[in-house]
């Protein structure tokens, strides 16, 4: 991908993680427990791009062996990878 794709991308997924991370409204949560909320949404922060990631690697694999069948080799498969 060039790195105008690859900015896209992250763009993208960033804009997605964000939105499946939002909090939804409701009261303030205590200023004693605002390191714990904080902690709580960043955690759910990275389990969303963790998801991407495996999401992504699967269809990887997909596309490879798509390409494999269609006759592509190793270093075909190796520089559309890179």
């Amino acid at each position: 991908m060039s790195g105008d794709t690859d900015t896209r991308v992250t763009q993208v997924v960033d804009e997605r993680a964000r939105l499946l991370t939002r909090v939804s409204p409701g009261p303030p949560p205590d200023p004693v427990d605002t390191t714990g909320e904080a902690r709580r949404h960043a955690l759910l922060r990275l389990r969303v791009p963790a998801g991407v990631k495996l999401a992504v690697r699967h269809l990887e694999d997909q596309a490879a062996h798509a390409a494999a069948e269609s006759g592509a080799g190793h270093p075909e498969i190796g520089r559309a990878v890179s």
